[in-house]
Order: structure tokens, then sequence, then C-alpha cells
């Protein structure tokens, strides 16, 4: 979606939210959870109970904690880091799953945020922009008012919004 600074003071949560929306749910292991974050290539989703209601969020944040806890001693970064990442691999994840050595017991409904943090489809982008940065968020879920999950805005979208913005003015 191609904007300019005017286009996007007038953009809605629903011009800018992604429909296509993976979610994960809460009895899947944290192996399942890296499994499927790492083959969409998205850092976090959404949390559905079997009758398809939002019960919560869970990120890559979260599944670090996960890991990290059992070993509280660790300095410094953690093993499962790539070590391309510094040198700026393009479309590399920050994280090695395969690394990982996730707690066989451990569930996505065990770290999981309930908290969850949503907009309707007609918020304006700077209310969902300013929200996300009052909740400390980077997706934001966008619901209808029976809670119905319509779509997703990462701090990505956004970013690209602006970028795209950025474009537009140059000469």
């Amino acid at each position: 979606m191609k904007s300019t600074a005017a286009e996007i003071k007038n953009l809605k949560a629903k011009d800018m939210m992604r429909t296509d929306v993976v979610v994960a749910n809460g009895d899947m292991t944290i192996a399942e959870l890296a499994e499927l974050l790492q083959a969409h290539g998205v850092t976090g989703v959404p949390v559905v109970n079997s009758k398809g209601k939002v019960v919560g969020v869970v990120s890559e944040t979260d599944i670090v904690a996960a890991e990290t806890q059992k070993a509280p001693e660790e300095k410094e970064a953690p093993h499962y880091f790539r070590s391309g990442w510094d040198e700026g691999e393009a479309g590399a994840a920050a994280i090695d799953y395969e690394k990982m050595a996730f707690p066989a017991e451990r569930y996505v409904e065990d770290m999981m945020t309930p908290l969850v943090v949503s907009v309707t489809e007609d918020t304006p982008a700077s209310e969902v922009a300013q929200k996300m940065l009052a909740e400390r968020v980077h997706r934001i879920l966008v619901m209808d008012a029976k809670e119905h999950l319509l779509g997703i805005v990462s701090s990505m979208d956004i970013v690209g919004l602006v970028a795209e913005s950025c474009d537009k003015r140059r000469p």
C-alpha cells in the first residue's frame, strides 16, 4: 500500500491490518510454537481457544523468557541467538530455535500474555500507533464489537507506511 503523509493521517486500522493472521492454540508446546513462528516469519501471534476466541498473545520474547528461566545464571547472550544477526542478515530471524532446549512440559497457555491489546477496525492509524507505544507492544489485534479477530497490525506495518510516505516526498 503506497501512502502519502496526508493519506496516512486518514487511515484506519482496517486499511493497514493484515487479515491472514497466524494463530496459536494454548495446548501447543513451546517447540511447536517456535516452529509456527519460524514457518510464517512472524515474531508473535494471538492465542485462541478451541472455539476460536482470542485468549492471549504470545511472542518470541515469551519463548526466550521460558527458555532462560531454566538457566538464569547465563550472563552473556544466549547461545540460540544467530551469530549472523550482527552482520545484518536480511530476513534472518534473530533466534535460532534449533539451538534452544524447550522444556517438554511447557505449553503456550503457560507463557502467553492473557491481556489482549486491541482496537476496532475504525480506529485511526495514529491512535493505533499511540496505543502500541503506550502499551509497549509490537502488535495490536483488530477486533469487532463481539471480540472476533479481524486482523493484526504490527509495528513493522506502521514503519512500512512511514517509509513509503518518506519515499513519496523525495524528489
